[in-house]
């Protein structure tokens, strides 16, 4: 799950913090607010392709980290010690920067990685779903299954 993200020159963002709860977070908001750099952030911290146009205008890098918590998740642990990465913390730490130059630095839990290393990792951590996946929210079957999902049964 993901808990935390930060964000250092991105886009119009000067810095920014974001703590997600536990269960269902939602981002809404005017249009212009910041959403879509929201999911860009993540995508880039993710391992998407970044486009130097990501770094702040007037700055030099960019920089995003977040914070996952792995608990139970013995393929994710598997995978961090193949690659020599410390898998017996509780938290994942996943950090990446950019510079106009386009060089760059990726780190989980403070070690250096490869985007291809990267990927690896964090596609067993998060899937981000793009801008019209939202229309199956319309069918009230799905609405139900997703509150469901996150209702605590014991009240019932």
């Amino acid at each position: 799950m993901l808990k935390s993200l930060e964000l250092k020159n991105i886009a119009l963002i000067d810095e920014a913090s974001v703590v997600f709860d536990d269960g269902l977070n939602v981002l809404s908001g005017e249009t212009g607010s910041g959403k879509s750099v929201l999911i860009d952030s993540i995508n880039f911290v993710l391992g998407a392709k970044a486009e130097k146009t990501m770094i702040r205008y007037g700055e030099n890098q960019c920089s995003a980290t977040a914070v996952f918590s792995v608990d139970d998740r013995p393929m994710l642990r598997e995978t961090l010690i193949s690659l020599g990465i410390d898998g017996d913390e509780e938290e994942l730490i996943v950090s990446r920067k950019m510079s106009v130059d386009q060089k760059g630095s990726i780190r989980v839990n403070g070690m250096p990685v490869t985007s291809a290393m990267l990927r690896k990792i964090t596609s067993l951590l998060v899937d981000v779903h793009g801008q019209s996946d939202h229309f199956s929210l319309l069918s009230e079957g799905e609405q139900l299954r997703v509150v469901d999902c996150f209702c605590d049964r014991s009240l019932q």
